[in-house]
């Protein structure tokens, strides 16, 4: 038995700051209000695979060929969301420090997709094995973020600084692939019914950037 897992996710976010009566240095807080493009998937493949090195069946020797069967599990979350918070910052001539919360809501596009191949098998008859099966459902239900960052830029000349932060991002509503596949099987007789449903789980993220910005 095998499992190979693989996850991606993108996301962008457009933001206005209210810009009032700012000052170029020392403490400043600036609302904003924005709109956040998340894309979320993963893909879950399960093998197994049958030699007969055991023995089971006793007239077929070890095979050269295993057979194999496969379990692929697939998500997709497409999240459109609009999103509220603040800029909160301390600006001194060669230094920034700030925070920056960020939660939005709106609307969480699910699509899941369950394939099998040949799922089940006897031994004493490999060549009656269940057919390639395909099942997907879709739903469009709530979604919403939690964004949190803490910055940092060290000016080191007028044109070269280097940036820092660390990020928190909860995401409560997810459509996960290890969750969402229903493993019934009603027995040999009857046809494969491994099949994918619309569940739900929290995700959350933390991560580290460093960096550098050169201003012309």
């Amino acid at each position: 038995f095998t499992a190979d897992f693989a996850a991606q996710y993108w996301s962008g976010d457009v933001n206005i700051l209210y810009d009032y009566v700012t000052p170029t240095t020392g403490f400043r807080f600036q609302p904003l209000m924005g709109f956040r493009f998340t894309s979320y998937d993963e893909t879950l493949i399960q093998h197994g695979e049958f030699d007969n090195s055991s023995g089971l069946n006793s007239t077929l020797g070890t095979l050269t060929t295993p057979f194999r069967n496969t379990i692929r599990s697939s998500t997709e979350n497409i999240m459109c969301l609009g999103q509220v918070g603040f800029q909160m910052e301390v600006v001194e001539d060669w230094f920034t420090l700030g925070f920056s919360p960020k939660f939005g809501m709106g609307s969480n596009s699910i699509h899941t997709h369950v394939l099998t191949n040949n799922l089940r098998y006897n031994p004493f008859d490999l060549t009656a094995t269940d057919p390639a099966t395909s099942s997907q459902k879709n739903n469009v239900i709530f979604g919403s973020s939690i964004d949190l960052s803490a910055y940092t830029k060290i000016r080191l000349t007028e044109w070269l600084s280097l940036t820092g932060s660390v990020f928190y991002w909860y995401l409560p509503t997810v459509a996960r692939s290890s969750n969402v596949v229903v493993y019934d099987d009603a027995g040999l007789t009857q046809p494969p019914a491994i099949h994918p449903r619309i569940k739900t789980n929290s995700m959350s993220v933390i991560g580290l950037t460093v960096g550098a910005q050169i201003t012309f």
